[in-house]
């Protein structure tokens, strides 16, 4: 299984042509990219940056956990979501039609659903906790 690093480099590849379109997209210098790009780097795990990276089209649960497709849109595709405001790619997909799939795209499929659901469920326990904090100031 690859490590957060090693994904973030495989979409910055497959979606920008340089490090340096990448890192004025995200809003970060160039020089600190090396922190998360490869074996064994950080992750960029704040919300912040998980949804700027979602708006930049990363399956954030292919992110987390290496599950699922790595893009939510095309290379080169500009986010068309209505809903971008609130970064979330499951947005952003459309459910696809079963009819005429093969055994094993339906079982793929039901694996990348489930996975989206675990990070929705785990996203909706972060809200809970804001709200907490903030009810309890």
């Amino acid at each position: 299984m690859s490590t957060h690093g090693e994904r973030l480099k495989l979409f910055v590849d497959e979606m920008f042509r340089t490090r340096r379109e990448f890192a004025d997209e995200l809003g970060v210098d160039e020089n600190s990219l090396s922190k998360y790009l490869g074996s064994g780097k950080k992750s960029l795990f704040g919300a912040a940056y998980r949804q700027k990276l979602s708006k930049l089209g990363l399956n954030i649960g292919w992110y987390v956990s290496g599950e699922g497709e790595m893009l939510t849109r095309k290379p080169g595709e500009r986010v068309k979501n209505p809903n971008a405001e609130y970064g979330d790619y499951i947005f952003y997909q459309t459910i696809p039609d079963l009819k005429g799939k093969t055994l094993d795209e339906i079982v793929k499929l039901k694996q990348d659903i489930k996975s989206k659901i675990e990070y929705l469920n785990n996203y909706m326990k972060q809200i809970d906790e804001e709200i907490l904090k903030i009810t309890d100031m």
